[in-house]
């Protein structure tokens, strides 16, 4: 007996919405490794839950189960998708159908809701804190600290070399060379903080 799988959602007029679906089923048969493994909406979009049952009888298939991609057992899965396997059940004789049960209530949906509501959150403070970086008044005091931060910077290295004379036997350090190290050592050191808090925020 060859089993097939068909994956029932409700559909949408929305295509990314409907891929969905399809990218689930990709998941599902990577996980289980059954053959046959189609989808199908119950509202008006291609393809049907008929068309659905006429593609994994195409490809072979004895049984089918049929899984309603849905949260709750409401009206659909009560109602319209048993009026769906009834249907297909005349035009294929033999063919067994077999409906399986909503997601429903289940732990790993909760510990999945959690997660979005983390990143959700994550997002939200992430959003703030450029909203606050990005305001004028943030702008101008953080222009006016480097402004003072680099002048406080440059004095220093200036007098740096005056008060802490590098010698090596009879050879001194040039002052200017010291300098230049002190602003290669701020700018390496600048680019990696820098680095850091942008790959934090990614």
């Amino acid at each position: 007996m060859k089993t097939a799988i068909l994956l029932m959602g409700h559909g949408s007029r929305v295509v990314e919405a409907n891929n969905a679906l399809y990218a689930i089923a990709e998941m599902v048969k990577a996980e289980i490794g059954c053959p046959i493994i189609e989808v199908s909406f119950r509202e008006k979009h291609a393809s049907n839950i008929q068309k659905g049952i006429d593609a994994c009888v195409a490809k072979g298939a004895t049984r089918i189960l049929l899984y309603p991609y849905f949260l709750s057992a409401g009206a659909h899965v009560l109602e319209d998708l048993p009026e769906e396997i009834e249907a297909a059940a005349k035009r294929h004789s033999g063919l067994e159908m077999v409906l399986g049960k909503p997601l429903g209530v289940h732990r790993k949906l909760a510990e999945i809701v959690c997660e979005r509501i983390d990143a959700t959150l994550q997002e939200a403070g992430w959003q703030q804190w450029l909203a606050l970086v990005n305001h004028p008044a943030v702008i101008v005091f953080n222009l006016m600290a480097l402004a003072a931060a680099l002048y406080h910077a440059t004095t220093w290295f200036k007098l740096a070399p005056k008060i802490m004379v590098v010698r090596l036997g009879d050879w001194k350090l040039p002052e200017q060379l010291m300098v230049i190290g002190q602003w290669i050592g701020l700018l390496l050191t600048s680019t990696l903080l820098l680095t850091l808090a942008l790959m934090a925020g990614a």
